[in-house]
């Protein structure tokens, strides 16, 4: 075999290693539908696209926080409406019984129905969320919010979440402490005040406590304003979340997935040139193979 014809091997030989490479790769593509799964691919797009890959397990992170903090939220609001109508149906009993027309029978009624109002204050106060945790106690998670005289039991702390990959902040759950002292008063404690007043038959008390129920409901209506306020702000950070979501994604799809349709183009282009390199191989081996 002379130097030229072994020139030509060596160099159909390069070509058709490159065509059998060319054509793995692009069906490769088409099976996983990923264009720059390695760096040496496309450097540039794979930095890009992994870049986009850890932003877009972030953003799921952070989706994952807020969907949690507005169902405790949400949590907080159906306990708050509650509480709302137990204080609200308290005053009325209170305002029907400072004008001392009630008789033995009528206080004894109207106190059970405190007594039982009071209960459900309690039990509105010591909502738990998802979690487990009790929603009102503030950093003390594990213990209830309010005992059974309605005296509080947890702090004054509120938690920052964070909601946005700049480490953006949003305070999450109300803490009790709204509820604890409203004008020297402990609000929780009022209804089961109201029942044992009720009992006594202590009309100056009942008097007395008529202002305290409208400081209360006032406390309550505050609370639930606070709340709404911060669901609200979870709203809008969430949807800005989606939105660069949506744009991470997007540039993912651009770096690193493969387009279908350009993919399986590809791969029949690859091998048709495997073919075409195959066949000119052969020929070239039948060129130069020595003559019998």
């Amino acid at each position: 075999m002379r130097v030229t014809e072994v020139r030509m091997v060596e160099l159909v030989t390069k070509a058709l290693e490159r065509a059998r490479d060319r054509a793995a790769e692009t069906g490769n593509v088409v099976s996983t539908g990923v264009r720059a799964d390695v760096p040496s691919v496309d450097p540039t797009a794979w930095q890009d696209g992994m870049r986009a890959k850890v932003r877009t397990a972030l953003s799921e992170h952070h989706g994952s926080t807020i969907g949690r903090t507005k169902d405790a939220l949400a949590g907080q609001e159906g306990a708050l409406e509650t509480l709302m109508q137990a204080f609200i149906r308290a005053h009325e009993i209170a305002l029907g019984a400072a004008n001392g027309s009630m008789n033995a029978q009528d206080r004894g009624t109207s106190a059970r129905e405190a007594q039982a109002l009071h209960g459900t204050a309690l039990v509105a106060g010591n909502t738990r969320g998802p979690n487990g945790e009790y929603l009102f106690s503030g950093s003390l998670g594990q213990s209830q919010a309010y005992d059974s005289t309605g005296a509080y039991n947890g702090d004054a702390q509120t938690e920052q979440v964070e909601v946005g990959e700049m480490g953006q902040l949003a305070p999450g759950l109300l803490n009790g402490t709204a509820l604890r002292d409203v004008n020297g008063v402990n609000v929780m404690g009022l209804i089961g005040q109201l029942a044992t007043d009720l009992s006594t038959n202590n009309l100056a008390s009942i008097s007395a406590s008529l202002s305290r129920f409208n400081d209360a409901i006032d406390a309550l209506a505050r609370a639930r304003t606070q709340v709404g306020a911060r669901m609200s702000a979870f709203d809008s950070a969430d949807e800005a979340r989606r939105s660069l979501q949506l744009h991470l994604q997007e540039t993912y799809s651009k770096t690193i997935s493969a387009d279908p349709v350009a993919a399986a183009s590809d791969l029949a282009q690859a091998k048709n040139a495997l073919e075409a390199s195959q066949a000119v191989a052969q020929q070239i081996v039948t060129i130069t193979r020595p003559q019998a």
